[in-house]
């Protein structure tokens, strides 16, 4: 029995745990090879994410305006940081009602049969738009900067 159980220890021998030593100097090896363009790569890469988070958190608070068109027609030029209602239309039977909340615009009420304008939701980037093919009404946000998920030529 004790043969056997030797037998196995020899057989079933794992391997031996690396030194803490060995690995330390291994990592000093690897450290001391390091060049200039290696820790400006590594800094680069780890300043990326920042970077885009800041741009776009500038593009998100910078001045926007909402520009509404109707049959190519210039209804107005609203400011998106003044809470309002806006009314596309006759008095009398209104076609659609645009609200500003917050800093974003969107289509309360429509009169077009699928109300794909209304289902648009909220829109506050520059770039971005609402459009309603029945009424012939165009929602476009203006700002400084445009947030374009992308572009094509």
């Amino acid at each position: 029995m004790a043969a056997r159980a030797r037998g196995c220890k020899r057989r079933c021998r794992l391997p031996p745990r690396p030194n803490q030593s060995r690995l330390l100097a291994l990592l000093n090896r690897q450290l001391e090879r390091l060049t200039l363009l290696d820790v400006l790569l590594v800094a680069a890469l780890a300043a990326l994410p920042g970077w885009a988070l800041v741009k776009t958190w500038r593009t998100a608070r910078g001045e926007r305006e909402a520009w509404v068109y109707q049959a190519n027609r210039l209804v107005g030029v609203y400011r998106l940081d003044v809470d309002q209602t806006i009314v596309i239309g006759d008095q009398t039977r209104p076609h659609m009602k645009i609200q500003v909340r917050n800093g974003a615009i969107r289509v309360a009420e429509s009169d077009c049969p699928k109300g794909v304008c209304r289902h648009a939701g909220w829109v506050r980037a520059p770039g971005r738009s609402i459009i309603c093919v029945p009424n012939r009404v165009l929602v476009e946000v203006k700002g400084k900067t445009k947030d374009y998920d992308a572009e094509s030529y």
